[in-house]
């Protein structure tokens, strides 16, 4: 989760300093989505990793 990682920090301190609600939810959900996809290319990596170990699985 590197890049989740580096935008993490920044966008914490935004929602930090945001006054109104909306600005603080999208930002909020905006580092959400970040992390959930950060979270799926590391399983399809692992996933394509898997694959290109396993014979049964080149088909």
């Amino acid at each position: 989760m590197q890049k989740a990682e580096m935008f993490q920090e920044p966008v914490e301190k935004w929602v930090e300093n945001c006054k109104d609600y909306p600005s603080r939810a999208v930002l909020k959900v905006a580092l959400a989505v970040l992390k959930e996809q950060e979270k799926r290319i590391e399983q399809n990596r692992g996933q394509l990793d898997a694959k290109a170990w396993s014979p049964n699985a080149w088909s």
